[in-house]
């Protein structure tokens, strides 16, 4: 029997590459690169259209009967923006469309409640997602270094946020790495799982670029100790300690090969790390001036915080009076200072609100079992997830990014109604 076709691709292929087109723009991978704004705009207003139309035919057929999560996802989508742009004019008189307008990459959350029906519905399935979260991994990885090694940052300063750095500090480009995350997580946690040391090898690309093309401090030591959190989580004291053996030698080994090849680099990162601590411990200003930024920031933010701890002082438009840094008078942006920027601009309402994301995620990743036939992509996800909490400490990704958390939340959700579904099969 000849295998169904799509695009001159078998079904699967075709059905991963479409996958991965619509994640990479849903998790807005390429966000920060010049030139996407109408592709990103393109795709929110389809997600609006999906809303309005697909999904809201498929409710009126089962009589609005509309599960807890997805009236989750709803309420952020509909709710929220109005109220952060309310606290927005009333803190700072802006006209609440600007605060809207600012907060539309929420609507992409319609995305995870797309990828729910269209598995419900076997359109396709856990191992078409997979596979296209490998394929992005693999992609970025490529893409990414190959931009870095080819292209001088330098020379594309003026390009907004896609260029960070560049005046005390040296310019680097800004790439959302959740893929490059999501590739070492799979890779460790297949190792892990299946006893394959080869899997491991398989990681190291991934490990290489957060720490010498990324050189996010934070971001490392969140994805580390997502890392932890998955083994201790899903293995046995035995392989755990194998795993802490084995894991420590690498991490050795990889810390003497950068100190053989080229100390002053590990040394400048190993300084990094100590000023950010000493930033992080003491709030005192070190040498580290991005640490430094952050302080001043903080304090820039406390006494809005205080004074509107329960609803924020909203969400300000980057076209709106200069932006943040323009409406408060000084360099200041709430994603630099993670959870104080959340309750900035969210207050503790907000806050908790979007928080509730990781319940329903901790909820359904529970009563997935071990013998899942998709157990090592499914706990990666929930690697990312802990990458994901532990990184809003310090960045806020999930009040920025809170389709990322949705996204990969629908998937556990997925799998555990797939799971029931089969058990119930069964009986």
């Amino acid at each position: 029997m000849r295998s169904r076709r799509f695009l001159g691709l078998p079904k699967g292929a075709a059905t991963t590459i479409l996958l991965a087109f619509a994640l990479a723009l849903t998790l807005r991978m390429f966000h920060y690169v010049p030139g996407m704004a109408m592709a990103d705009n393109l795709w929110i207003a389809a997600a609006v259209l999906y809303l309005v139309g697909p999904y809201l035919l498929s409710k009126l057929h089962t009589g609005f009967a509309i599960p807890p999560f997805e009236l989750y996802v709803i309420f952020i989508i509909v709710v929220m923006p109005f109220v952060a742009s309310l606290a927005a004019l009333n803190v700072f008189a802006q006209p609440t469309y600007y605060g809207i307008g600012s907060q539309r990459s929420v609507v992409l959350c319609a995305w995870a409640l797309a990828l729910i029906h269209a598995c419900r519905r076997g359109l396709f399935e856990i191992k078409h997602v997979e596979s296209a979260f490998i394929f992005l991994a693999w992609g970025s990885l490529f893409v990414y270094t190959a931009v870095t090694v080819l292209v001088n940052p330098e020379s594309k300063l003026g390009d907004g946020t896609f260029i960070k750095g560049g005046i005390i500090e040296e310019a680097f480009f800004n790439f959302n790495v959740i893929f490059i995350i999501f590739g070492f997580l799979y890779y460790v946690m297949s190792g892990f799982m299946r006893k394959n040391i080869a899997q491991y090898f398989l990681a190291v690309p991934f490990l290489i670029y957060i720490i010498v093309v990324d050189m996010g401090r934070m971001r490392l030591l969140a994805m580390l100790l997502s890392v932890v959190i998955c083994v201790v989580r899903y293995g046995t004291f035995k392989r755990v300690r194998f795993f802490s053996i084995w894991s420590s030698v690498v991490v050795i080994l990889i810390g003497l090969f950068f100190y053989l090849f080229d100390a002053d680099f590990a040394a400048s990162r190993l300084t990094k790390f100590a000023d950010a601590f000493k930033v992080l411990v003491t709030g005192e200003v070190g040498s580290d001036v991005s640490a430094n930024q952050r302080i001043y920031e903080s304090l820039t933010a406390m006494p809005y915080i205080l004074e509107h701890w329960l609803i924020g002082a909203g969400r300000i438009s980057s076209q709106w009076n200069g932006g943040y840094s323009g409406v408060i008078g000084s360099y200041f942006y709430p994603s630099d200072i993670g959870m104080l920027g959340a309750f900035f601009m969210y207050g503790l309402f907000g806050c908790m609100i979007y928080a509730i994301q990781f319940y329903f995620a901790w909820r359904n990743a529970k009563s997935i079992p071990k013998n899942h036939q998709h157990f090592i992509f499914l706990a990666s996800i929930v690697g990312c997830l802990w990458y994901y909490a532990l990184h809003s400490l310090t960045a806020g990704l999930f009040v920025h990014f809170i389709e990322t958390g949705i996204l990969m939340g629908a998937i556990l959700y997925v799998a555990a109604f797939l799971e029931r579904h089969t058990q119930t099969s069964a009986v």
